[in-house]
């Protein structure tokens, strides 16, 4: 219908003859049957939308098997790591122990080993001490002896002298 009254208006009021407006008409059709056909083909239809469904349905559970996957690939990964760090953790507190073990063990034999030398100097001190002492009383004992004998002679040649 729309047909009919383009070609009666390039007629009579463009004075157009009856082929060119009749070859006007024509191709205006066939453009806009070309146009239609062309937006026709660009709509999806109801099996581009299946298949474009069920492709994206693959591709969900694909990357959801795939996530899964990686996640139980970290997840023993981070379990494995845990337990190495539990085993590096536990070896360092076992060394730690026995370092200090060793160390108060140490400390223990120096001081015992000190307080002996300290005994030991002390003793020696002592000894010695006494023995200074000892001749110490032997030297003033033998110097009142001298000064006894020395006073005694003294007395025995003043007698001696008076007399």
């Amino acid at each position: 219908m729309d047909q009919i009254k383009l070609y009666n208006i390039l007629r009579t009021d463009l004075k157009l003859s009856d082929d060119k407006a009749a070859d006007f008409v024509s191709a205006i059709e066939n453009t806009a049957v070309r146009e239609f056909d062309v937006r026709i083909q660009t709509l999806a239809t109801k099996n581009d939308l299946r298949e474009l469904s069920i492709a994206t349905k693959n591709d969900l559970l694909e990357l959801s098997i795939a996530t899964k996957n990686d996640l139980r690939e970290l997840s023993i990964a981070t379990k494995n790591d845990i337990r190495q760090l539990s085993l590096d953790i536990h070896a360092l507190s076992v060394a730690t122990k026995n370092d200090i073990n060793a160390l108060s063990i140490s400390t223990k034999n120096d001081i015992h080993a000190l307080s002996i030398a300290t005994k030991n100097d002390i003793n020696e001190l002592s000894i010695a001490t006494k023995n200074d002492i000892r001749d110490l009383y032997k030297t003033i004992y033998l110097s009142g002896l001298v000064q006894f004998i020395a006073i005694v002679a003294s007395v025995l040649a003043i007698v001696k002298f008076m007399r």
